[in-house]
């Protein structure tokens, strides 16, 4: 049973389907909150605290943009932050990925990926190395272009085409 301070309840055929309100009790200091009834249990689909914080359980689209005026830190602007809620103590490679897709009719085709990787198993917080990976994509599927890792080397998976290169601390190649 959910238990609301406050609240508006949607109802299919005499049986409550949906919870619309605001709770002190259950879950949170006056959060507000749309629950769904599937007959046999609720569940939480969406929560906005006192903070303004606000949690979704699925996917959150738009159909034209998104902005965001960000939060900062010191003096750095944070716009956009995506959170890997993995936790401490997953293995190397567990990634958080940005995608750009090409949405048409038959669904999401590939456009682009970038992903940031863990280098190693992160248990404290001076093991916490990362990497990025660029892809593209090519007959609808990624492909790593780009990789830079937490050494700060680049790796290229195909040519690197340059009218000018400058660099303060040398450049090698290999074949």
């Amino acid at each position: 049973s959910t238990s609301y301070d406050a609240g508006l309840y949607l109802y299919t055929a005499g049986s409550p389907k949906w919870i619309v309100g605001m709770r002190s009790a259950v879950g949170g200091d006056n959060d507000f909150n749309i629950n769904y009834y599937d007959g046999s249990a609720w569940s939480e689909y969406s929560r906005i605290d006192t903070s303004g914080n606000a949690t979704f359980a699925g996917d959150v689209m738009t159909p034209t943009s998104f902005q965001s005026t960000g939060g900062s830190n010191g003096s750095e602007v944070i716009p956009l932050k995506i959170r890997n809620g993995a936790g401490g103590g997953w293995g190397e490679g567990t990634a958080v990925s940005m995608e750009f897709v090409q949405g048409d009719s038959s669904g999401d085709a590939a456009g682009a990926k970038i992903t940031s990787e863990r280098a190693n198993t992160y248990n404290g917080s001076t093991d916490n190395d990362s990497r990025l990976k660029f892809y593209t994509a090519q007959a609808d599927a990624y492909v790593l272009a780009l990789t830079i890792d937490q050494n700060q080397t680049a790796t290229f998976a195909g040519a690197l085409n340059a009218s000018g290169i400058t660099s303060t601390t040398g450049i090698s190649a290999q074949n």
